[in-house]
């Protein structure tokens, strides 16, 4: 139908030349690859997080874009953020708050586990709870 006509016209946006050049652009870096999904998340959706992913000791740029229904306002109590934490840490390092028709750019690099070390420290991505609180809104990322 119309949606997923226009999801694929999304995907193909974000995994465009036009799209890479300008992340390019805004961020200084040289994209050499990427990967892309779309994801909805509604009441009782999440991810885990877990230190046996092998993403969390890549560098990488973490590009969401956030698309909500109109009229949709997503409250930060609904659920649905992108925590960022360090590996075997508590503290977050960055949280990402849905917000429709936005962009986020989040730069991630393993920190060295000590000064000199090979060994590195990943950092991990997880997407909290969505709540009762969302009731049939939903959320794309």
């Amino acid at each position: 139908g119309e949606s997923s006509e226009l999801v694929k016209k999304f995907n193909a946006f974000f995994k465009s030349t036009e799209f890479t050049d300008y992340l390019g652009e805004v961020t200084g870096l040289t994209i050499t690859k990427s990967n892309t999904e779309i994801r909805r998340f509604a009441n009782g959706d999440y991810t885990l997080a877990h230190d046996e992913d092998l993403e969390i000791k890549e560098t990488a740029l973490d590009v969401q874009y956030y698309v909500l229904k109109a009229r949709c306002l997503w409250d930060t109590e609904m659920g649905g953020s992108t925590h960022y934490i360090l590996e075997n840490e508590d503290e977050e390092l960055a949280t990402v708050y849905p917000c429709g028709n936005c962009l986020s750019v989040i730069f991630r690099a393993p920190e060295p586990v000590k000064k000199g070390s090979d060994d590195k420290k990943g950092i991990i991505k997880f997407v909290k709870y969505v709540n009762r609180r969302a009731g049939e809104q939903a959320m794309y990322d």
